[in-house]
């Protein structure tokens, strides 16, 4: 099952380690998701999420599923962009 999501990569040039880079991005989105919930370590999770959302698209659109099957990933990841220059806010546990 790892190796299914991990070798999304190939669509991006990585061609090594699928069973780590499904496993990373199963983590990233778990995990990346809570921690973006509670604002701790909130812009590397969301540079994290949308690299994971940018080969997303990338497999999407690599497989012939054209632009209304990479819409939803492309959209996440400009909102995760967004968020990564905007910040976390002042409620966010980072808060120094």
């Amino acid at each position: 099952m790892w190796a299914q999501l991990g070798s999304s990569t190939k669509y991006v040039g990585i061609h090594f380690w699928p069973v780590v880079w499904g496993l990373l991005s199963a983590a990233v989105e778990t995990f990346g998701g809570f921690l973006l919930i509670i604002g701790l370590a909130f812009r590397p999770v969301c540079f994290l999420l949308l690299i994971n959302l940018i080969v997303a698209a990338a497999m999407h659109l690599a497989t012939g599923g054209g632009l209304e099957e990479a819409a939803h990933a492309i959209e996440d990841a400009v909102v995760f962009a967004g968020l990564l220059f905007v910040g976390p806010g002042r409620l966010s546990l980072d808060k120094k």
